[in-house]
């Protein structure tokens, strides 16, 4: 499956628009809900995000990533869902 800029293996994504009042600053959020062995890979488009990983039996983790300008690829061992918000560049 393929989503934009996004090729997703065993996992679903979920797009939600940001609320009126924090679109110029939100592209969207979004859910990933990993299977074991899903793959996501990421081709660069110059956005920042800041997502959360929840993972049973795990802490939860935090991650700020970009601006992406390199390809990216995130594998999950075990069931995952992973909570983000795209940035828009002001």
């Amino acid at each position: 499956m393929s989503i934009s800029s996004t090729l997703v293996h065993r996992a679903e994504v979920a797009f939600h628009e940001a609320a009126e009042p924090l679109r110029p600053f939100v592209g969207c959020f979004w859910v990933v809900t990993a299977q074991p062995d899903a793959t996501i890979r990421v081709v660069p488009d110059g956005s920042t995000s800041i997502s959360i990983q929840i993972q049973k039996g795990l802490s939860a983790e935090w991650c700020l990533r970009g601006p992406l300008v390199e390809p990216d690829e995130r594998r999950f061992t075990a069931e995952a869902r992973l909570i983000g918000i795209r940035l828009r560049p002001i």
